[in-house]
């Protein structure tokens, strides 16, 4: 089973799935444990959705878990999911959670002007990181940001980044919006060539 080993984050823990088997293989390990997933759907899509439930599974009873529009809601505590390529994440966390995980490319480049506010692209000039990793770091921050949220926000206009520490790993951001005006932190780490970005 390939189930990365867990990385402890002071806020929670966070598991990884590398996605090495079919459609098929992980179909027959989520029904042998009686979890309920889409049949619809992109081939590596439906993947990466099984392999999330399955993740779960691993820490989470089956009996604590239910099923709404057949995404999975934990009794008493907190998860939030994500996945992009071969692998899926989960964070547990004992309060409200938002995950994202991005591999770093171009393609945040390409699209900078839909997610960033003339501010945030001055960013690259202050801090030392390559296009592509800036701007993956943004929209995945800001991803993190939208799940933990649930609010219907413009990415250019409602999230702002304004801060990012590189030694420990935080990103400072506010939020304005009718139902939240707040500023939050969002935490990130670099893992095989992908950013993780999380907010409590």
């Amino acid at each position: 089973m390939p189930v990365v080993p867990a990385i402890i984050l002071t806020h929670g823990t966070l598991y990884c799935w590398h996605i090495t088997e079919t459609l098929i293989e992980l179909s027959t390990l989520a029904t042998a444990k009686n979890i309920v997933f889409n049949t619809i759907g992109a081939n590596l899509r439906m993947q990466q959705s099984v392999a999330c439930k399955l993740l779960i599974n691993e820490f989470i009873s089956n009996d604590d878990i239910i099923y709404i529009n057949k995404k999975p809601t934990v009794i008493n505590t907190h998860i939030s999911l994500s996945h992009t390529n071969h692998y899926a994440y989960v964070i547990h966390t004992h309060s409200e959670c938002g995950l994202d995980v991005e591999l770093i490319s171009e393609k945040a480049l390409r699209i900078k002007l839909k997610f960033c506010n003339p501010q945030e692209l001055l960013l690259f000039k202050k801090y030392n990181f390559t296009e592509n990793e800036l701007y993956t770091l943004l929209w995945c921050a800001k991803e993190a940001i939208y799940k933990r949220y649930n609010d219907g926000y413009s990415f250019v206009n409602d999230i702002k980044i304004s801060t990012i520490d590189k030694v420990n790993q935080e990103i400072t951001a506010q939020i304005n919006t009718p139902a939240t005006n707040e500023n939050c932190t969002v935490y990130y780490l670099l893992h095989n060539n992908k950013f993780i970005a999380y907010v409590i």
